[in-house]
């Protein structure tokens, strides 16, 4: 019997269920119990179920060990509705992970057989690819979506919501999986290295805009057929749909149901550039923004936009203190809240991943660099918060010479940092921590005009304190009267 780890079978999934209403638990459950995990067990017992009663195939269509050539392995499930629409299935045992080989024998399969669509699965990770319309392609960048069904809790694009994806109404009848397969089209021309951090939100821009086909349309209209009036209703739909992290905090405010500029335009511009790209190499006959500007769409959405001049942070000490009441759910509280107060003080991630227990002495708090040493002195509260933790990794045995570390003692990278901070305060709110580094920049130089502190406080630079200064926000600080030149260095010539 496979033995599923049961925190997986019990966190999370009592209750869940995908857009296809497969009840996953009821799932897994059925994988666990299984005494024989053969190839050929699982694809009549989890495999075909799945495919027949929630995903859409009929057991008509099916064909079990259908050949493709005389002289290659046969796939072990090959799908035919009789009207020319073809999906080839391989089936691999629950207790062994899917493999870039694995991946590489589907493809073949596809490409044998030059069928379009093909699912490879050992019944908790679902991997689907595209053969014949994805260009350029190496194998590996065939795979379209991926998901996985034992998860602790749900992740993004693994997530079990998208096996709505590898379902017949999404392949065949309305085609919107082709939405996907676009969106691996851009990522094969835009990123051939790999390297471009950009690609999260390119990614998100273009899920948004199929998500928005797939409510407005009952069918797969290629993208680049759509008009500036289309363009103008997906930023009216966006308005009133916004995704998790840009819902705002005060669901009754006079700005609900309305975009930012700042959004407008970086939904346009990741939106223009997989146009461009896809264009460039022919996969699209046109760009639909070509001759269409940001400021177009802006200008047409008219009072729906936020100007930029007028966008305001919304940051209040309730929202800070329901982002602290968000590490309670966490693994380690104390350590979060430590990190997300130093992120409120102002150092930044690299600094907070760098200290040492040694630079915490007598309430005072030490950065060195490679440049230069700020000592501060520290309010009491952040103090006691900071000896709190030290305690704590004394009674839990934590041996570290770093201040913030894993229970192994390794220290926590930058990367971790940032999702543990941005995790908690996606929950409340549409900041993340740039925003909250833009917040105290500006709020510290309103209420004490004091830049030279501000700089050795938080370690910025002048350039960047500059950036986020409006030249509005330099007229009112700069407080033009007779106090502009009362110390000015050489005010004895002006007299």
């Amino acid at each position: 019997m496979l033995k599923l780890d049961k925190k997986i079978m019990n966190k999370g999934w009592d209750n869940m269920t995908i857009s296809c209403d497969i009840p996953i638990s009821t799932f897994l459950s059925r994988i666990n119990e299984l005494v024989d995990t053969s190839e050929n067990n699982i694809a009549f017992q989890v495999i075909l179920p799945m495919l027949s009663e929630h995903l859409g195939y009929k057991m008509d269509w099916v064909r079990m060990e259908g050949k493709l050539d005389e002289s290659l392995r046969k796939p072990d499930i090959i799908i035919d509705d009789k009207m020319g629409k073809k999906l080839i299935v391989e089936i691999k045992r629950p207790n062994r992970n899917l493999t870039n080989d694995d991946i590489a024998q589907l493809a073949n399969y596809l490409s044998i057989s030059n069928v379009e669509w093909g699912i490879l699965t050992n019944g908790l990770e679902w991997i689907l690819m595209n053969h014949s319309t994805l260009r350029d392609a190496r194998f590996i960048d065939k795979v379209v979506a991926r998901v996985k069904l034992n998860f602790n809790k749900p992740q993004g694009d693994e997530h079990p919501n998208n096996l709505k994806y590898f379902s017949y109404t999404y392949l065949f009848e309305k085609e919107f999986t082709r939405y996907q397969r676009d969106l691996q089209q851009f990522k094969i021309y835009q990123y051939t290295k790999e390297t471009d951090s950009s690609w999260k939100q390119y990614k998100s821009a273009v899920k948004r805009l199929s998500e928005y086909m797939e409510e407005r349309r009952n069918y797969y209209l290629e993208l680049d057929k759509l008009h500036l009036n289309d363009f103008l209703d997906y930023f009216k739909w966006l308005a009133v749909n916004p995704s998790k992290s840009n819902r705002s905090l005060n669901k009754n405010n006079n700005e609900k149901s309305k975009l930012k500029e700042g959004t407008v335009k970086s939904q346009y511009r990741y939106l223009r550039t997989f146009f461009r790209r896809l264009n460039e190499n022919k996969f699209y006959s046109s760009n639909p923004l070509e001759f269409v500007t940001a400021n177009d769409i802006i200008d047409r959405l008219g009072d729906l936009v936020i100007p930029k001049e007028k966008e305001t942070l919304a940051i209040t000490p309730e929202i800070i203190e329901k982002i602290y009441c968000q590490f309670d759910k966490g693994y380690n509280p104390l350590r979060d809240r430590l990190m997300f107060s130093l992120i409120l003080l102002g150092l930044d991630r690299k600094e907070i991943a760098h200290l040492k227990e040694k630079d915490f002495e007598k309430g005072i708090l030490t950065i060195i660099d490679k440049t230069k040493t700020r000592q501060l002195k520290l309010p009491v509260g952040l103090s006691k918060l900071i000896n709190e933790y030290l305690t704590f990794k004394k009674q839990k045995r934590i041996k570290s010479d770093f201040l913030i570390c894993k229970s192994s003692g390794e220290p926590l990278k930058e990367g971790s940092i940032s999702w543990t901070i941005n995790t908690a305060v996606k929950e409340v709110s549409d900041l993340n921590l740039e925003k909250i580094q833009q917040y105290l920049i500006k709020q510290y130089i309103f209420e004490t005009k004091d830049i030279l502190s501000l700089v050795y406080l938080t370690g910025f630079d002048f350039s960047k304190i500059s950036h986020l200064l409006s030249w509005d926000d330099v007229s009112k600080l700069a407080n033009n009267g007779s106090k502009l030149f009362k110390k000015h260095p050489f005010n004895s010539f002006f007299e």
